[in-house]
């Protein structure tokens, strides 16, 4: 599918190649080739892995979508896709986050903390007694 653009940049390729004494076979080849050229750059585009704070995307999203990933080996606070994601996938994966996230937060963070405060997570004791056989 040829946009307008690409009509009159054919065109123009095609009437300068045509004065400068080609033939049109090989005009034809050259916009064949360039034509091949920016369509695999635009895919090799794609095929870049993606890098994303993990503030923002969670592991439990990317696993949760079944998308391949891993940590970042230079720094350990970004994970990267290993595939290409929409813009528009890259929201809805981080709205699944912020889901994920809010719902931690509700169960667990009181709802003001003071810089002083420290919060610890414990298990609750449990409230049978062990009894031992002697």
């Amino acid at each position: 599918m040829a946009t307008n653009e690409d009509t009159q940049l054919s065109d123009a390729v095609t009437r300068e190649f045509a004065a400068a004494g080609y033939s049109g076979d090989y005009t034809q080849t050259i916009l064949y080739q360039q034509k091949w050229l920016n369509q695999a750059t635009t895919e090799n585009n794609r095929q870049a892995w993606i890098k994303v704070h993990r503030q923002h995307l969670l592991p439990e999203t990317l696993i949760a979508y079944r998308l391949p990933w891993d940590w970042d080996e230079r720094d350990s606070n970004y994970l990267l896709i290993k595939q290409w994601v929409s813009d528009e996938f890259q929201e809805e994966l981080f709205a699944h986050t912020r889901r994920l996230t809010s719902n931690r937060l509700n169960g667990l963070m009181p709802t003001e903390i003071r810089a002083k405060d420290k919060m610890y997570l414990v298990r609750k004791a449990s409230s049978r007694k062990v009894q031992f056989l002697l």
